[in-house]
């Protein structure tokens, strides 16, 4: 899995572009970002696979960032695919 960010240091209640690829291709499944809360990773927002490649799946989405935090995409496993989490990156609003 991959994970962008358009920035990393957003103004405060400015909008951030998460996107990237998801392998195997799971068209119609789900990514959630999700921000660290007190050592608890919650769901602020979910968006749909799409196709992209024959062997991936894209997703981009858009949060509104008030504070400073943690985030990460998680995408939630079935029958034939496993559950996986992206790498995590710190926003820093100023």
């Amino acid at each position: 899995m991959t994970r962008k960010v358009s920035t990393k240091h957003p103004k405060r209640g400015k909008r951030v572009l998460f996107s990237g690829l998801v392998s195997p291709a799971h068209v119609g499944g789900t990514a959630s970002i999700q921000r660290n809360s007190g050592g608890v990773w919650k769901t602020v927002k979910t968006t749909t696979l799409a196709a992209s490649t024959a062997t991936s799946s894209a997703y981009s989405t858009r949060i509104r960032v008030r504070r400073t935090g943690t985030y990460r995409v998680r995408v939630e496993g079935d029958g034939a695919h496993e559950a996986g989490n992206s790498s995590r990156v710190k926003l820093t609003v100023h």
